[in-house]
């Protein structure tokens, strides 16, 4: 397996942008409102070359022998700054002002995440999915050594009410680092924090 940048020629936005949301469907329609709407606001901001975390060199393709098997995205942590506003600028210019207002308390209890203590030559996988009909292969942890080879510490994010995606990282060596908890309209929201390090490896 190998991974490669996202390429509108070669992959399926829609494929793509649907797999996004299943990272954490409940936080995107609390942001979003809808699936639909949702997944209107990852194919624009997929489609438009910009630096967030919906573009390349962030955002990769799991590819196996040439066959789509999921998508993971990723950044050093010196990155977390510029990353966070411009994704935030080009998300809120997608939207509308006026949805963007409406939407700015979730919005600002959501990117609570995106401010984690982190090393600037650490990385930060954003989110990971691989299509249903090749999970359980080991594409997941495939994905995450990959990325993993020439940093010695890897975080990630998870839904605190997403047991069996916990279960998995940590399966493979992650360990809980920090938790945030919250509450948007009497719902609550809350998030947990996972890091890996490795003395394997080599930062090129």
């Amino acid at each position: 397996m190998k991974l490669e940048n996202f390429d509108a020629n070669r992959h399926d936005v829609n494929q793509v942008s649907e797999l996004i949301y299943e990272t954490d469907s409940e936080i995107f329609d609390a942001l979003f409102g809808t699936k639909d709407a949702a997944l209107d606001v990852f194919k624009s901001m997929i489609m438009h070359e910009a630096d967030t975390y919906f573009n390349p060199p962030h955002l990769k393709m799991m590819m196996d022998e040439g066959t789509f098997i999921g998508i993971v995205a990723s950044y050093e942590g010196h990155l977390q700054k510029t990353l966070r506003r411009e994704t935030r600028q080009r998300m809120f210019k997608r939207l509308g002002l006026t949805s963007a207002l409406k939407k700015f308390n979730i919005t600002r209890k959501v990117a609570r995440i995106s401010r984690i203590t982190m090393e600037d030559d650490a990385l930060y996988i954003l989110y990971l999915a691989v299509l249903p009909t090749y999970r359980h292969q080991g594409y997941g942890s495939r994905a995450v050594d990959l990325l993993q080879e020439n940093y010695h510490t890897v975080y990630l994010h998870l839904n605190y009410k997403n047991n069996d995606a916990r279960r998995f990282y940590e399966s493979i060596g992650f360990e809980k680092s920090e938790e945030y908890y919250n509450c948007h309209k009497q719902t609550p929201i809350g998030y947990i924090i996972l890091k890996r390090t490795s003395t394997d490896a080599i930062k090129q």
